[in-house]
């Protein structure tokens, strides 16, 4: 078995549109020092009731969609999971805004974050959050070191002789910990994985705003 990583796809030539959140207070954070590991991190303490709510950047639209809060996906996306019976997955719906329907604070902060209002659509389409729920374990030869600290809750993953994970420290899967899904995530650190399958699938169907990089796996 074959696993793949992948990712949001910017786009090419033309940029695809990304979904910002609508959000107008910042979330509250909780300072920790902790003197049992030594590390000073931030903690998010509050939390969202009710559907999220999003604008689009522009007109450009992929099946799979970036946002700050996770992949966004589309009606027809939806429509070929079903036929294909891909696992590990679910949705949940979100509201798909036009900037006019947002609170004029909203907009201005946009403007401030430099997004062109005037260029976000109108009528956008409909879109999900995927929420991956299929899970896939790293292989014991990872060599990761992981912290994690039993009083403030704390749990890391950093490379040998780093406080982070080096951009080309190659990550192992533990094949042997597949569930046969087609999309997954591994425990920590959190990556988005897929199978062969799905890559057969999504080429199949033309969906857009995915690119995959292959992964090894013991």
């Amino acid at each position: 078995m074959t696993f793949y990583s992948f990712s949001s796809d910017e786009g090419k030539k033309k940029k695809f549109a990304t979904g910002v959140k609508v959000v107008l207070r910042p979330p509250s954070f909780e300072d920790i020092h902790c003197s049992d590991c030594g590390i000073h991190w931030r903690k998010t303490v509050n939390s969202e009731e009710g559907k999220a709510q999003f604008v689009l950047t522009n007109n450009h639209y992929a099946d799979f969609l970036y946002s700050s809060d996770g992949l966004l996906i589309s009606e027809r996306a939806i429509e070929v999971f079903d036929l294909e019976g891909i696992s590990g997955y679910s949705k949940t719906e979100i509201i798909v805004s036009s900037p006019k329907e947002t609170p004029a604070e909203f907009q201005r902060l946009l403007r401030l974050a430099g997004e062109n209002v005037k260029k976000m659509p109108e009528n956008p389409p409909q879109y999900y959050m995927v929420m991956i729920n299929g899970l896939i374990s790293l292989h014991q030869e990872q060599n990761l070191k992981f912290i994690h600290c039993n009083k403030c809750g704390l749990v890391r993953a950093v490379s040998p002789g780093s406080s982070f994970i080096n951009t080309d420290h190659n990550l192992i899967i533990d094949a042997s910990s597949w569930r046969c899904e087609d999309i997954m995530n591994t425990n920590y650190p959190a990556r988005n994985v897929c199978t062969e399958r799905f890559i057969e699938i999504y080429h199949k169907h033309e969906l857009t705003g995915l690119i995959f990089s292959d992964l090894t796996s013991r």
